[in-house]
C-alpha cells in the first residue's frame, strides 16, 4: 500500500492521474503543512484552499512576477549583486507544469553597502518592512535578515526576503561562500531574470532551510527529488561545504527521505537529529569562537528566559534583560539582534547611547536595538523625543 507519505510526493511532482484514479483521501491540512498548495489545485482545480482555486493563485503569480521583474530590474541598473534562492531557484528545475508553492521571495544580497541601496529601491517601489532587520556582525562584516512586503491589490500581496551578506543558519552561524558567487547560473522565467546558485549550492541552501524543522515538508522532498534525481551530484563538495556535522545528517536525511519515498515506503525519515541540533551544532560554533563565553553567556541567558517567561506570556520582564545582554554588545559579538526602526532619516553607521537604550543611526534610517523586540509607547515616546531633539534637529 501506497503511504500517505508518497501520495503527497505525487501531488509535488504532479503526478495528477494516479492520483485521481485511486481516489486518494488527503485531508485539507496535510495539504498546507506540507507547502503543496499550488500544485494540489492545479491538479483539483474546483478545490478551494484558503479561499483560493487554482486560477485566484495563478493570477496571483503573473502579478508577483511582474513586480519581481520592476525590483530585479532595478538592482541591475544600480550594480547590486544578487542571488535568488530557493523558490526562485527552483524554477529552474520544477517542470513549467509543475508549480511550486512559494509564501515569499528570497534574495541574498553581497553586502551591507549594497543592502542600503537595495532597501532604497524597495522602498520606492512602494515596500515596508514586513519585519524589521535582524542583524550582527561577524569578521568585521555586517549580515542580516530582513523582510519587505507590498499590497498589489485586494486580494494580491508580494513579500520578498533579504538575506545580507550571508544565509542564515541560526542564531549564532551563517553561510557564505565564494562559490556562491563565482559559480551563478543566469536563467529567464517568463519576465524574470534570475541569478540563482549551482546544483550542489541549492541543495546546501535547501539542507539549511529544512535543518530547523522536527519533520520536513513534503516540499522540501519535492525540491530535493529535482535538485538531486538524474544529475551528477558531487556528494563530498556537499559535505566538505556543509562543514558541520549537524548538517551533514540533515543532508542525510533528506536524501533518505527522498529514497524512501521513491521505494514505496510508509513514511517520511524526517529530522531524525533535531533533537540533538543544540548539542551538535550550536554548541559547538559557540566553542570555535575567540569570544566563547560572551557568545555563551547571550545565547543562553536568552534562551532561558524565554523558556520561563515568554512562553507564559510574562512580556514585561524580558525587555529588563537589556540591561544584563547588551544589545549593541550581542551585535559586536555575532549574535542575531532584533533592530525596530523609529525614524527613516539617512545617517552615518553609528552607535548611539541614550540612558538605557541603544541607537544605531544607518544609511536606511535610526533604529533601536533589542533582545526582544519589546517597547512601551510611553519609552517608544522618550526615544523618539531624545532622537528628534539631539540627532535630527
Amino acid at each position: 500500500m501506497i503511504s500517505l507519505s508518497n501520495h503527497l510526493f505525487r501531488i509535488g511532482t504532479g503526478q495528477a492521474q494516479q492520483i485521481i484514479s485511486n481516489k486518494i483521501s488527503i485531508s485539507e491540512k496535510e495539504i498546507i503543512e506540507n507547502r503543496l498548495i499550488d500544485p494540489f489545485l492545479k491538479i483539483n482545480i474546483n478545490q478551494i484552499i484558503k479561499g483560493k482555486k487554482w486560477e485566484n493563485i495563478e493570477s496571483e503569480h503573473k502579478k508577483k512576477f511582474n513586480e519581481l521583474s520592476v525590483f530585479i530590474n532595478a538592482l541591475k541598473i544600480h550594480e547590486i549583486n544578487y542571488i535568488n534562492l530557493k523558490g526562485l531557484a527552483m524554477l529552474n528545475y520544477y517542470p513549467s507544469f509543475i508549480p511550486r508553492q512559494s509564501n515569499d521571495f528570497d534574495f541574498l544580497i553581497e553586502n551591507i553597502s549594497d543592502f542600503w541601496k537595495c532597501h532604497e529601491i524597495l522602498i520606492t517601489l512602494g515596500y515596508s518592512f514586513k519585519y524589521n532587520p535582524m542583524l550582527t556582525k561577524k569578521n568585521n562584516e555586517v549580515l542580516g535578515i530582513t523582510k519587505y512586503y507590498k499590497k498589489i491589490d485586494e486580494q494580491t500581496s508580494i513579500k520578498i526576503e533579504i538575506n545580507i551578506n550571508s544565509f542564515i543558519i541560526s542564531e549564532l552561524c551563517w553561510f557564505n561562500d565564494e562559490d556562491l558567487w563565482s559559480n551563478i547560473v543566469e536563467f529567464k522565467f517568463q519576465s524574470l531574470n534570475l541569478r540563482i546558485p549551482s546544483d550542489e549550492m541549492n541543495i546546501i541552501i535547501l539542507v539549511i532551510e529544512a535543518s530547523d524543522r522536527p519533520q520536513f515538508f513534503v516540499r522540501d522532498i519535492v525540491d530535493f527529488f529535482y535538485l538531486y534525481n538524474n544529475k551528477n551530484i558531487n556528494e563530498q563538495y556537499i559535505i566538505n561545504k556543509l562543514n558541520d556535522k549537524y548538517l551533514i545528517s540533515v543532508f542525510n536525511n533528506l536524501k533518505s527521505s527522498y529514497l524512501s519515498i521513491l521505494s514505496g515506503e510508509n513514511t517520511l525519515i524526517g529530522n531524525k537529529t533535531r533533537k540533538k541540533r543544540e548539542l551538535i551544532h550550536v554548541f559547538p560554533s559557540i566553542v570555535r569562537e575567540n569570544n566563547k563565553v560572551t557568545v555563551a553567556y547571550m545565547r543562553y541567558l536568552k534562551l532561558a528566559a524565554e523558556k520561563y517567561l515568554y512562553q507564559k506570556g510574562r512580556y514585561k520582564p524580558l525587555k529588563y534583560l537589556d540591561l544584563f545582554m547588551s544589545p549593541k554588545s550581542r551585535f559586536k559579538n555575532g549574535v542575531v539582534t532584533h533592530f525596530i526602526q523609529l525614524f527613516d532619516n539617512k545617517m552615518k553607521f553609528k552607535w548611539i547611547r541614550y540612558k538605557k537604550y541603544h541607537i544605531l543611526t544607518t544609511p536606511i534610517g535610526i533604529f533601536l536595538a533589542t533582545n526582544f523586540a519589546i517597547l512601551d509607547e510611553d519609552e517608544e515616546e522618550e526615544i523618539k523625543d531624545y532622537i528628534c531633539i539631539h540627532l535630527i534637529r
